[in-house]
């Protein structure tokens, strides 16, 4: 599938974010990424340091976890394996 750049820098941005481990993003990102169906709001079922169990939170679903791996592969630098 083919998404407009606007989606693609917000995916890499939140991406990012998520995997330094942190659960804090702006709104506007989520909310774009959503309307794009690459994520969904969920309840939390294991808890971090700002959420706890039934929260909601929003979560990759695979379509946006296939476009943020792809994004994270095509930034890598050559010989970076």
């Amino acid at each position: 599938m083919t998404y407009p750049i606007e989606v693609i820098s917000a995916a890499s941005r939140v991406g990012a974010i998520f995997a330094d481990g942190c659960d804090r993003c702006d709104i506007a990102d989520l909310e774009l990424l959503q309307s794009a169906g690459l994520m969904t709001v969920q309840p939390v079922e294991q808890p971090s340091d700002t959420l706890e169990i039934g929260d909601e939170a929003w979560f990759f679903n695979a379509a946006g976890d296939a476009l943020v791996a792809a994004i994270r592969a095509n930034d890598k630098e050559p010989g970076d394996g």
